[in-house]
């Protein structure tokens, strides 16, 4: 349950054998680990040149390779990363670790993987225990090999070899310097601003960590004027909204009672504590154990569009800048100056290697722009190629005065940059079928929406003219969800659709792919069609009034009873053609 590097670097770890399948099929367990890693260099080259290096979750084994014996595989292929490319995930929804090795075993039909239960808690095997370890160990490299003559002939463009072992590598290979003292600092820092706003407001750390009797100070505070803690729907019943991502938390930081304000305030502070905590700790962590450098750690193809996530104890995807602590929800309250040290203290803690630059790079509105160009919205992707400042014109349309790009303090500028951020959150946003009350909500958390609410110059009928607006404006987006749907149902009944010249729909069994432009697949395993019904939609129109209307519907479900329409279809094409990009 360590992170890799934990576990590597403990001084408790300690390699008991290593099995290995030869190129003619061969398949040995060496207990006599150093002569055979020399046997090896001796046969393949010195770091393997001469064959093709497989493992499953390679970079456990290609880091001990490298940590404990000099080595890194000059040609890589991890099998793991191979299922995540050919499989979605939720291909195999009753597993709970469906790209694990036991899981394709099962999912291929090949020998089932054994367990280790019988060296829980084990330092020196006995001779037995060792001929039970050399029989798993063997077991294992013949089913990654047989995982490898399967798979690697479905990955397809080649680019995507390269792309994993590119993520190996990163990790191998090219590592950040980490000034730990910094980071250390950093870390005392926060904990001790931290201490400082809690008791400054006269509360403990305990009292707003924990629900219950945090729950029980928001009711209090909240009855005063006549209110109850917010509540949502939980797996069984409603329970308290009172997580720091809740959008009736986020709403009451703006709160016109200073009490309750204070204490969200401070309930998002304290959740984001143990996460700001453990990046510096990671840091820290990582400098001890590699004299003064930190392994960036990705996850290939980890979402269903095949994007990147971060990995590990540290996100490099997710480095917040210290003047937009606001887009990192999950990470920080935005007024917080604990997040904003935090931020500050880790940027500067990173460091380029020696002899390496830092370069940060960024594909300008890529979503929006692919978005235009695949539903036809000509007029749309050419502003973008123009260089227009689409958000500022858009934003001038719908609140009717002219809306332009600002970065200055002063009560306007602030003003112009929050109109701003509402065509900036449009345009991004409802490209994807986004109504009105989701976009109300969106708006209600960031502290820019949060501040024309309180002006009255947001409110939900406003809220509802803007979609309304963007839908008018952008018809054929609209009509793109629309598309999209009506062909992910045809390939899913047996029929093949290409929306354009290379995006198509089509499906084998239960599966339905859809072909991307750089000829990577995107995959819905286990897809079900419920009949034609009756849906009754609402919503709250521009003058305020909750209005709906009936509209007959083929629900889409795929995997585990995943949910699949239009706007999430048009959504994961733009992101995963974004991704190839």
């Amino acid at each position: 349950k360590m992170e890799c590097m934990y576990y590597i670097h403990d001084p408790r770890f300690k390699i008991h054998g290593l099995a290995i399948r030869h190129p003619d099929g061969r398949t040995e367990f060496r207990t006599d680990i150093e002569q055979a890693v020399e046997e090896l260099k001796s046969m393949y080259g010195a770091n393997l040149e001469k064959v093709c290096s497989v493992a499953h979750n390679a970079t456990f084994d290609f880091y001990i390779l490298k940590v404990k014996f000099g080595i890194v595989p000059a040609n890589m292929v991890d099998t793991m990363l191979c299922a995540r490319l050919v499989h979605n995930r939720r291909s195999m929804p009753k597993l709970k670790k469906p790209n694990s090795l036991a899981a394709l075993a099962e999912f291929y039909g090949l020998p089932r993987k054994g367990n280790l239960d019988f060296m829980s808690g084990v330092t020196d095997p006995t001779p037995e225990q060792i001929d039970e370890l050399r029989a798993y160990a063997i077991n294992d490299v013949g089913i990654t090999a047989r995982l490898a003559e399967i798979m690697i002939p479905k990955v397809e463009p080649d680019i995507e070899f390269w792309a994993m072992e590119h993520t190996i590598r990163m990790f191998l290979q090219r590592p950040f310097l980490v000034d730990p003292l910094i980071a250390e600092d950093t870390l005392k820092e926060v904990d001790t601003q931290a201490e400082t706003e809690l008791s400054d407001a006269g509360y403990t750390l305990e009292q707003i960590s924990e629900d219950k009797i945090f729950y029980e100070l928001f009711s209090k505070a909240l009855s005063k004027t006549g209110r109850a803690v917010p509540m949502k729907q939980g797996k069984k019943k409603m329970i308290p909204a009172i997580a720091g991502g809740d959008e009736a938390m986020q709403s009451l930081l703006e709160d016109f009672d200073p009490d309750v304000k204070k204490l969200a305030e401070l309930r998002l502070l304290v959740g984001s504590l143990p996460n700001i905590r453990s990046r510096l700790r990671y840091l820290v962590d990582s400098a001890g154990f590699t004299g003064g450098y930190y392994h960036a750690s990705l996850e290939y193809s980890k979402a269903v569009t095949g994007r990147f996530t971060g990995a590990g104890g540290f996100s490099a995807q997710n480095i917040t800048v210290p003047e937009e602590t606001e887009a990192s929800k999950d990470e920080c309250e935005e007024d917080s100056d604990v997040c904003r040290e935090a931020a500050i203290g880790i940027r500067k803690s990173i460091k380029a290697a020696l002899g390496c630059s830092l370069i940060a790079c960024d594909a300008s509105q890529i979503e929006a722009r692919i978005l235009s160009y695949v539903a036809g919205e000509y007029e749309l992707h050419r502003a973008f190629a123009e260089g227009q400042d689409v958000y500022s014109e858009f934003a001038s349309a719908v609140f009717g005065e002219k809306v332009v790009k600002s970065k200055g303090t002063s009560p306007g500028e602030l003003r112009m940059k929050a109109l701003r951020k509402v065509g900036k959150t449009a345009i991004l946003g409802l490209g994807y079928s986004m109504g009105a009350d989701r976009f109300n909500g969106t708006m209600k958390v960031s502290a820019e929406g949060r501040m024309l609410f309180k002006a009255g110059t947001l409110n939900e009928p406003i809220c509802h003219k803007i979609v309304s607006s963007y839908r008018r404006t952008y018809s054929k987006i609209k009509a793109f969800w629309t598309s999209c749907e009506d062909a992910f149902i045809s390939a899913a009944e047996g029929g093949s659709q290409c929306l354009m010249e290379h995006l198509c729909f089509f499906s084998k069994g239960d599966t339905v792919y859809i072909r991307l432009p750089s000829g990577r697949k995107l995959v819905y395993p286990g897809v079900k069609l419920s009949p034609p019904a009756k849906k009754t939609i609402e919503y709250t129109d521009e003058y305020g009034e909750r209005r709906s209307f009936d509209a007959v519907k083929r629900e889409i479900r795929y995997g585990n009873n995943i949910y699949l329409f239009g706007g999430k279809i048009t959504e994961n094409i733009v992101q995963a053609i974004a991704r190839d990009i």
